[in-house]
């Protein structure tokens, strides 16, 4: 029964980016990424977007816009240490492979591991390697049907000298490496690469694409027995040692062995549909994954 004795205006609140208010459709909650560099990186599954106007990365940046977007994938690839090349354009975009080591006009031929330090600098050129702030790494389909999925402790020694081009330079060298003909040390390694030669990126680790048997319904498994939750689960291992952020597509992509032909086009690569699908997990898991902080 108390008589009110000060009046508090209501004050409408708005998330806003800058002073104005962002909007998509009728109403968008703010995005941390909008605006911002990021370089996706991996094997067929993301070279499906290395033009620019196809893969799970043409829908990502439909609901994200990015200021840029590189995307880096070379068919076939791993983690794990290979001596397969590719060859790149001027600006370290996939061009071609074959098995002739001879370049089309125009570009070099480089190491198509994905811990491969010629790979990494050429892809993310020097010119624009302290602009990135997102690296999304999205590999182990091929370590797995390759049978390179192993599961031994990653360590690191100043005699892991495979990968020879990081060993030589010597502005970034740290003075060893993981041991890289391991796929958890193949993993690590990337990591710690990528950190050195973009230093202002978040490098998130998104695990592999499902592969379903649909005819056993259960996740297709190599000749060890390893399926891709397997997979998964050592590369968020590998990201936890390392204090950095997953994405788990497998489990999250929304794909499974009921409704797997729907959005796989040929046992492995997402069709259009199932790009969608990959795009929704990549979008969703970035949505509690924050930029830095300048």
């Amino acid at each position: 029964n108390e008589v009110p004795t000060k009046y508090v205006p209501y004050e409408e609140k708005v998330l806003c980016e800058g002073d104005e208010l962002v909007k998509k459709g009728d109403f968008k909650l703010v995005n941390p990424w909008m605006g911002k560099n990021c370089v996706t990186y991996g094997d067929s599954i993301t070279a499906q977007g290395n033009d620019g106007v196809a893969g799970y990365q043409h829908y990502m940046n439909r609901e994200i816009e990015f200021a840029n977007i590189y995307n880096r994938g070379v068919g076939g690839q791993t983690y794990i240490w290979n001596t397969s090349t590719f060859y790149a354009n001027a600006d370290g975009s996939y061009n071609s492979r074959d098995e002739l080591h001879s370049p089309p006009t125009g570009t070099t031929e480089h190491n198509g591991s994905f811990c491969s330090w010629d790979r990494i600098t050429t892809m993310i050129p020097k010119s624009i390697r302290e602009t990135i702030d997102l690296i999304i790494v999205m590999g182990g389909t091929n370590d797995h049907g390759q049978n390179k999925t192993d599961s031994k402790a990653f360590s690191w020694s100043p005699t892991n000298k495979l990968d020879v081009d990081w060993v030589n330079d010597s502005e970034f060298y740290n003075g060893g490496d993981y041991n890289i003909s391991t796929f958890t040390g193949a993993i690590a390694s990337t990591i710690m690469k990528m950190q050195t030669w973009c230093p202002n990126a978040v490098i998130v680790i998104a695990t592999p694409f499902c592969k379903w048997d649909t005819s056993s319904n259960r996740q297709w498994l190599n000749s060890f027995g390893i399926s891709l939750d397997d997979v998964s689960d050592i590369e968020i291992k590998v990201a936890n040692h390392l204090s950095v952020p997953i994405i788990d597509v497998n489990a999250t992509c929304c794909i499974n062995a009921f409704n797997y032909n729907n959005f796989v086009r040929d046992g492995v690569h997402p069709s259009a549909a199932g790009e969608k699908r990959l795009a929704r997990a990549v979008v969703s898991g970035l949505q509690n994954i924050y930029p830095m902080i300048e």
